[in-house]
Formats: C-alpha cells, sequence, structure tokens
C-alpha cells in the first residue's frame, strides 16, 4: 500500500477517535497563551511587549446546582514569562528611556472556586524572579532573530535580579441572575488584588460577554469546561462562540518592574528605573471559541500609562489555544 494511503487511513482512524471522544467529558485542559505587541501589526516592541504562558487545568470538584451552596473547584499551575522595553531601543536609547528594560519568570499554583450562582473566587500564590534569569534577553532575541524583526539594543540596563512571591485574589460577581435558558447577553463585577513584593495593586472592573455561551461553572470564560465525574454535563449549546469586552481600572502600589527590586538596589542605574501613576485604565475586546477539545482565543488590549514619564499608551494582541482530554 502506498504511503500515502496509509496515511489517508491514519488521518481518517484519528479523526473517528477524536469524533469518538467528543460525547465524552474532561477532566483536564492545557492552555497556551501568547501576548505580543507585534500582533497589532505596528511593531513598536515597547512597554509589555512580549508574554508567553502555559498552563494546567484540572477539576477537583463538581457541582450540583441544586445545592445553592455547592461549589465547583479547578485547580490550575501555570509557567509564565513576560518581557517589559522601554519606548526607544536603538543605539540612541540612552537619550530616550521611559521605562526598564525587565524580564519576568514565575510558577503561580491558583484554586478557582464557582458557585451554584455563578459568582466566581480565585486565589493563587505566583513566585519567581525579575531579572536577567529571568531570560528576557535570550528569549526575545530569538524571538526577534526567528520573525526577522529589528534587533534591541539596551538589555543590559535590565533591573537586577530579585525573587520574589505576590499573593493574587479575584471575585467576580455575576450580575444577571434571571436568565433565559439561552442568553446572549452576560455581565460581571470584578474586583481583584494582588499583594506582593513584585506588584502590589487593586483593580475593579466589569466583564461584558455577547454570544453563545455556558454557564459560569461549564464555560471557557473561567476554564471550567471540565469536571470530574464523566457523567455528562448539561449543555445548553454544543459550543461556546461570544465577544467579550472587559474595562478596568488598577491603582498601582508598586510595581517592580517600573521601580526596580523592592529588596534590591537598582539606584545605581540611574534613570533606568521609573516611578508609576497611581491610577491605570485598561480594556480587553476579542473573540472566544470552544467545542468540544478546543478553545481558541483572539484579543486586543489596549492600556494607558503605567510609568510617571511614560511617553505613549500601549496596546497589545493575545492568541490562545487549549486542549481538553480526560
Amino acid at each position: 500500500m502506498k504511503f500515502k494511503y496509509k496515511f489517508l487511513i491514519l488521518l481518517l482512524l484519528l479523526s473517528a477517535v477524536v469524533h469518538a471522544q467528543d460525547t465524552t467529558t474532561f477532566r483536564y485542559e492545557i492552555t497556551g497563551t501568547t501576548d505580543n505587541d507585534d500582533y497589532t501589526i505596528r511593531y513598536t516592541d515597547r512597554y509589555y511587549s512580549n508574554g508567553l504562558f502555559l498552563k494546567f487545568h484540572s477539576a477537583l470538584k463538581d457541582i450540583n446546582e441544586k445545592n445553592p451552596k455547592s461549589l465547583k473547584k479547578i485547580f490550575t499551575i501555570e509557567l509564565g514569562q513576560m518581557m517589559f522595553n522601554p519606548h526607544s531601543h536603538d543605539k540612541n536609547f540612552l537619550t530616550d528611556l521611559d521605562r526598564p528594560f525587565a524580564g519576568v519568570l514565575y510558577i503561580k499554583p491558583s484554586v478557582t472556586a464557582i458557585t451554584a450562582k455563578e459568582n466566581v473566587w480565585q486565589l493563587g500564590v505566583q513566585t519567581g524572579i525579575m531579572g536577567p534569569s529571568a531570560f528576557g534577553q535570550q528569549v526575545q532575541t530569538w524571538w526577534h532573530n526567528a520573525f526577522n524583526i529589528l534587533s534591541l539594543h539596551g538589555w543590559e540596563t535590565q533591573l537586577n535580579d530579585e525573587a520574589f512571591i505576590n499573593a493574587t485574589g479575584s471575585y467576580n460577581y455575576h450580575l444577571f441572575k434571571k436568565q433565559k435558558d439561552n442568553p446572549w447577553l452576560d455581565a460581571y463585577a470584578s474586583a481583584a488584588v494582588s499583594l506582593g513584593n513584585n506588584l502590589t495593586n487593586a483593580s475593579v472592573g466589569l466583564k461584558l460577554k455577547i454570544g453563545s455561551f455556558e454557564k459560569a461553572f461549564q464555560s471557557v470564560a473561567w476554564n471550567s469546561r471540565i469536571q470530574k465525574s464523566k457523567q455528562l454535563p448539561a449543555y445548553r449549546k454544543n459550543h461556546e462562540a461570544y465577544i467579550y469586552f472587559e474595562p478596568q481600572l488598577t491603582y498601582q502600589v508598586y510595581n517592580a518592574v517600573l521601580q526596580g527590586g523592592l529588596f534590591k538596589e537598582d539606584s545605581a542605574k540611574g534613570f533606568f528605573y521609573t516611578s508609576t501613576r497611581p491610577i491605570v485604565y485598561q480594556h480587553n475586546w476579542g473573540l472566544l471559541f470552544a467545542q468540544n477539545h478546543w478553545t481558541i482565543q483572539f484579543g486586543y488590549t489596549f492600556r494607558t500609562r503605567e510609568a510617571k514619564h511614560q511617553i505613549a499608551i500601549e496596546n497589545y494582541g493575545t492568541v490562545r489555544l487549549g486542549y481538553r482530554f480526560r
């Protein structure tokens, strides 16, 4: 049998296996996310320039909708890396820096709890390192070489190494309590806080959705299209596809990627660190789609100036891909 026919038969068999699994439920999900301002097709490479995130989600406890005190619980472990640049990074970068070069590498375990009334709690601990040991320079250099983007100058001035730990928490209150069986609009009021030597802030905002979506305890919005038992969920639709819009105000107390390490001295680097603006506004919007095994997301973020001397606003794109399995 020729190779191409063997290959075709293999594809058909794999398709049959995947289709057979579509009627089952999934307990685990792996998601990969990339943020980059290059996705806006402006190629500015400034401020929050690049982020790479890998998450593993596991369903710990299923919900009983008939019990108002019941909770669905999901455990998540996240590995992330973020890179930050000033406005300018050509050979004359020393004359017009408006924020430091910085890299962040971290791991974050967290738990999401969703109530029968669709309110959502999230608690986590983020620990890692900021500085040269986060490999921000190496990854960004590779990215620019791989996609033939202009070289960056100035990483030798990046902030010093400092290990950090942040406690994080958020609460999302479901505003539409009496929805019909097939809603097309949903909204949450949200509040979040981070406390630690890398990032201390508090934020409030809204999360709005328009389209086809599930209840919070089985929705892609909260990575909750997974469950512990093999019992089929009572999905209202066979897929989710919706547009989201999320405005947010943040009050900054401390931001190490702007101000330098809390416990290590960066002042020897002169103006390569700066102070924060206390209030920052941002909004995210985009499209989320989920069906059976797969999740895909395309998003855009706009953010006002975070640093006191920051020259411009910032914006970046997000691409996320997820796969569910048992």
